[in-house]
């Protein structure tokens, strides 16, 4: 029977190659909302400029994407050493599922639960697969 050491952990932030930005799109001729993921026409009925101001917002923004902000991903990864007999060890990578769709710019304690929930997802995996997690935080860094 094999043996496994957590030897590292560490939270990983990536940029999101290809983000799906459709939900701060909005579509509105003659004060008809045609698509928005967002918005309603009931919304805008009742307060047209606040809803406005929204869609205009949003849009802005979208202008700005890929110049001071993009979509990132998080991740929490572990490098586990695997002992298979006292001639042959290697190292496997295992990570949590992730969650990506972040903006790069929001709050840092939001970004904080992010990383912490990515954590507590692979202790929990490493645990499910025997791995001894009682160094987990110990050996826990942040890149």
């Amino acid at each position: 029977m094999s043996e496994t050491e957590l030897i590292s952990v560490k939270v990983q932030w990536e940029p999101e190659e290809y983000p799906d930005l459709s939900w701060m799109k909005t579509d509105l001729e003659d004060g008809k909302i045609i698509d928005s993921w967002r918005y309603t026409q009931e919304e805008y009925d009742t307060n047209p400029k606040q809803v406005q101001q929204w869609i205009d917002e949003d849009h802005q923004r979208l202008r700005e994407f890929g110049s001071s902000w993009c979509m990132m991903g998080c991740y929490a990864e572990a490098q586990v050493k695997i002992t298979v007999n006292p001639d042959y060890e290697t190292t496997d990578t295992i990570r949590s599922y992730g969650l990506w769709g972040i903006e790069s710019d929001s709050d840092a304690n939001y970004k904080k639960e992010v990383e912490a929930e990515q954590l507590e997802d692979l202790k929990a995996e490493l645990e499910k697969r025997g791995v001894d997690t009682t160094q987990f935080n110990h050996l826990t860094t942040e890149n």
